[in-house]
């Protein structure tokens, strides 16, 4: 049961056969009360999935992390599995650097410990840490063999380190090695996403989505991050009805059967990014409003995040909801600590209070906020392509500024943005903008 645990959340999906993901926890832990690992799984996937939960703000989950480490406590468990007990409690007081330190070390011992790879890969990710994600990879591949159960996984996760740290060409040799040895590799096709959208390939990435659809549809829990990313080659493209019979027709639908806040994140940064292209998104702001609620209360230490309820918030008028989450956000600079912490105080603030700004029209203070802080975005996590949206809403409120400082700044950054990815249609529509603007 473990090894069928494992092989369903390095491949995003649920395996009928086994019952789904969730049942197959359920029988391991049943078959084996005692077995160490099966807590470890439930409580990082739950560190991992609800993003930024620590046991400081949950009182609920620490009770399960206190059960976890007193089960290890009395059980003989070996060395291995204690690293991964660690690892976990390290987790869920939000102290990654600590966390990843304990998986990186099992890694050095057991390279192909597959759970500690994709545990660690999901940190680096949603922390942002390309680097890191790209080397650890790199270090591991070699000590595998193409014989080994999962080998092509990580393929996947190699090319998205790789396209992460603009190693764009590489990461496609290793992304098509994947889906060679497995075309149901969701996630050598997400790293193929960001390389056709870094390099401006966009009709091909669209063409290469459609082709494929049939074996990414497959990875229920990834399919909404997917249909994100082919949103955007049209958004680029300036394909605006395209890109909304995708989010009417297809993303709103798979947010229950997604990761969580990220998918409900990418919903609300595609209706963004049309807004910023001059498209009224009509009433779809509320569908967003209410899949975001069950969200807001468990997220306030997330500088990625909490942007996005500030906007949905504003959008839908929800003037008491933006109060409360600012108080919260305000709140927990006052009392918190720990890595998050930081990340809140040097960015996440400014971030939030920019976008709240944006929302009143009040640009000029969005551009004081952000332009300072340009260069520390990437210290909220996520991909190149996501943390994208805030550098748009820059140069948007740049260009919306009564300041013409702001409309210099928003022309410089434009010059900036294309001499990075040249083939890029939406740079080139708000080139046309400022030059009416200066």
């Amino acid at each position: 049961m473990y090894d069928a645990y494992v092989t369903q959340m390095i491949g995003f999906y649920n395996d009928e056969s086994v019952g789904g993901m969730q049942n197959t926890l359920a029988a391991m832990k049943q078959a084996d009360p005692t077995f160490i690992m099966s807590y470890v799984i439930e409580n990082a996937m739950e560190a991992i999935s609800k993003k930024n939960i620590t046991v400081q703000q949950h009182p609920e989950f620490k009770e399960k992390i206190d059960d976890m480490m007193a089960l290890a406590d009395k059980s003989n468990i070996t060395d291995r599995e204690r690293c991964h007990v660690n690892a976990v409690k390290f987790l869920s007081e939000g102290d990654m650097e600590k966390a990843c330190g304990e998986y990186e070390n099992i890694l050095l011992h057991h390279p192909t410990d597959m759970l500690a790879i994709r545990i660690l890969a999901f940190v680096y990710l949603y922390m942002g840490w390309g680097n890191q994600m790209r080397d650890v990879m790199a270090r591991v591949l070699p000590l595998w063999k193409p014989h080994m159960p999962n080998y092509g996984y990580l393929m996947g996760m190699y090319a998205f380190g790789l396209q992460e740290t603009n190693f764009y060409d590489a990461a496609e040799k290793i992304a098509f090695k994947g889906l060679q040895i497995n075309p149901s590799d969701v996630f050598s096709t997400h790293s193929l996403s960001h390389v056709y959208e870094m390099t401006g390939r966009h009709q091909e990435g669209i063409t290469f989505l459609e082709k494929t659809q049939h074996d990414w549809q497959k990875c229920c829990t990834f399919v909404p991050h997917i249909l994100w990313h082919k949103s955007l080659f049209h958004i680029e493209r300036g394909e605006y009805e395209e890109a909304f019979t995708i989010y009417d027709n297809e993303l709103k639908t798979t947010y229950k059967k997604a990761l969580g806040i990220n998918s409900v994140t990418d919903g609300a940064a595609v209706l963004l990014r049309m807004e910023m292209n001059g498209i009224d998104v009509g009433e779809r702001w509320q569908t967003m409003y209410s899949e975001m609620i069950p969200y807001i209360e468990s997220t306030t230490t997330s500088s990625y995040v909490n942007p996005f309820f500030i906007l949905t918030c504003n959008r839908t008028n929800k003037t008491e909801m933006t109060r409360q989450i600012m108080e919260n956000i305000t709140d927990y600079i006052k009392e918190g600590d720990g890595f998050y912490h930081k990340i809140m105080l040097e960015v996440g603030q400014p971030l939030v209070e920019a976008f709240n700004s944006y929302c009143q029209e009040d640009y000029a203070t969005a551009v004081d906020l952000l332009y300072p802080v340009r260069y520390s975005i990437h210290k909220v996590g996520r991909s190149n392509a996501q943390r994208d949206i805030f550098h748009q809403l820059l140069i948007s409120a740049a260009m919306k500024s009564p300041k013409e400082e702001h409309h210099i700044i928003a022309s410089r950054l434009l010059v900036e943005r294309k001499a990075l990815k040249e083939d890029s249609p939406l740079t080139d529509r708000f080139m046309a903008q400022i030059v009416n603007i200066l």
